[in-house]
C-alpha cells in the first residue's frame, strides 16, 4: 500500500498485518473475507442516500436539514387530532421509517462495508460506491445534508427536535474510520478529503455549541457517552487534538459514575430493552479505549482498566446467557456478540471469553467480517 489508513479506532499494525494474510490467501481468514465482499457486492447495488428524498419538509423550510421522530413515541388516539404524541415504552413508531435515520443508518452502514471490503481486496469498484455515497450524503450542492442535528429525534406536539437525537448519528464515529480505508483509493482524492473534513469541522462545532449538543454532554447516561465519543472520533478526524483529548477526559470520568464497582450498569438495567442499553455503553467505551490509543491514553489500565474490565465481564456473564434479570429486549441473537467478544477477547485473555465464542460456534465466529478487524493478537 502507499499509505497507511487513517483510522482513530481501528487498529492500523492490525489491519496491515491481516490484509497481508488475506492476501496470501490465509485459511483462517477466508471466510470471513468471502462475507465481507458477499456484503459489499450487495452494497454496489444500494442508490444513494439523501436526506431531501423525505416528502415532509422540517420547520426550516430545508429539506437538506436533517429530521427524524423519536421512535418509541406515538399518536395519542384518546385525543382530537392525536396530538400531543405520548410515550409508549419498547414500542418504534412506524413512521419514523419515512424519515432521515434510516438513510443515516443505511449511508453509515454501506460505506463501512464497501470500504473495509476495498481495504481487504483492492477492488476499486468498492471504493468508486463508497465515494459516490459519500459525495451525495455529504458534499454536492444539491443533496448534501445541512451539519447540523436541530430537528432529530422530534415529538409531534411536544418538540421539534431533542438531544437525544444526537444519537441518531453515532455512526458517524465509525464513518471517520471507514473513511480512512479509502486512502489509496483513486476515487476518493484529496478535496474530497478536504471538503469533508470541512462538513465535520461545521458539525462538530454544532455539537460544542449548540444548545442540543450541551444538553446531550450533560448526560450520564449512554447518550452521553456516545456524544463523547462522536466528539473524539470527529475531532480527531479534522486535526483538533485540543477538542478531542477534552471529550476523551470528560468520558472517561464517566465510566465511574455509570458502572459501579462491581461492573454493573444500575442506571440501564431497568425499563425495556435494558440488555441493548448496556451492549451500547460497554460498546461505546470499547470504542473510547481504541479512540485513547490516538491521543497516548491506556483507558485498559488503572483503576478506569479495572473498572472497564468489570464492567465487560458483568455485561457478558449476566447477558449472553439466559440470566439476564431483566427486560432482554432485541439483543439476544448470539451473532450480535461476536464484535463485542472479539474486542473483548483482545483485552482480556484468560477470562472466559473466548469461552463464549466457542459457544457461538468457531464457523460462525470466523466468517463473522468483523474477525478481519478483531481477530486474537497471536492468530
Amino acid at each position: 500500500m502507499e499509505s497507511n489508513p487513517r483510522v482513530f479506532m481501528l487498529d492500523v499494525e492490525h489491519l496491515l498485518r491481516v490484509r497481508s494474510l488475506v492476501f496470501e490467501g490465509d485459511e483462517g481468514f477466508v471466510a470471513a473475507d468471502e462475507r465481507l465482499l458477499e456484503a459489499a457486492n450487495k452494497a454496489l447495488a444500494t442508490r444513494p442516500f439523501s436526506v431531501v428524498e423525505k416528502e415532509e419538509v422540517p420547520p426550516s423550510n430545508s429539506r437538506r436539514d436533517y429530521m427524524s421522530l423519536a421512535p418509541n413515541w406515538w399518536p395519542d388516539p384518546d385525543v382530537e387530532g392525536e396530538m400531543p404524541y405520548v410515550h409508549r415504552e419498547g414500542e418504534v413508531n412506524g413512521e419514523c421509517e419515512a424519515y432521515d435515520h434510516p438513510r443515516l443508518v443505511g449511508l453509515c452502514s454501506a460505506v463501512g462495508t464497501l470500504s473495509t471490503a476495498y481495504f481487504f481486496s483492492d477492488f476499486e469498484d468498492f471504493a468508486e460506491r463508497a465515494a459516490l455515497l459519500l459525495r451525495i450524503f455529504f458534499l454536492d450542492e444539491q443533496t448534501a445534508m445541512n451539519p447540523h442535528l436541530e430537528y432529530a429525534q422530534a415529538i409531534r406536539g411536544r418538540c421539534l427536535g431533542r438531544a437525544e437525537g444526537i444519537m441518531d448519528a453515532h455512526g458517524f464515529s465509525w464513518l471517520v474510520d471507514h473513511v480512512g480505508l479509502l486512502v489509496n483509493s483513486s476515487s476518493w482524492n484529496a478535496e474530497d478529503q478536504a471538503d469533508l473534513e470541512a462538513w465535520f469541522s461545521r458539525y462538530l462545532d454544532w455539537l460544542s455549541e449548540s444548545e442540543f449538543g450541551v444538553e446531550a454532554r450533560g448526560r450520564e447516561d449512554s447518550h452521553g457517552i456516545c456524544c463523547d465519543v462522536q466528539v473524539t472520533a470527529l475531532a480527531l478526524f479534522c486535526r483538533k487534538k485540543g477538542i478531542a483529548e477534552q471529550a476523551f477526559e470528560r468520558a472517561q470520568a464517566r465510566l465511574f459514575k455509570l458502572v459501579a464497582s462491581d461492573g454493573s450498569q444500575p442506571g440501564q438495567v431497568e425499563g425495556a430493552d435494558s440488555l441493548n442499553r448496556c451492549m451500547t455503553n460497554i460498546g461505546a467505551f470499547f470504542d473510547l479505549a481504541d479512540l485513547g490509543r490516538s491521543l497516548g491514553y491506556d483507558l485498559w489500565s488503572g483503576e478506569e482498566g479495572d473498572r472497564l474490565q468489570s464492567a465487560t465481564l458483568w455485561l457478558i456473564n449476566h447477558g449472553f446467557d439466559a440470566e439476564w434479570p431483566w427486560e432482554r429486549g432485541t439483543s439476544t441473537e448470539s451473532l450480535q456478540w461476536v464484535p463485542l467478544l472479539l474486542r473483548a477477547a483482545q483485552r482480556l485473555p484468560d477470562r472466559g471469553v473466548e469461552k463464549r465464542l466457542r459457544q457461538i460456534g468457531d464457523e460462525a465466529v470466523v466468517s463473522d467480517w468483523s474477525y478481519l478487524l478483531y481477530s486474537s493478537p497471536d492468530r
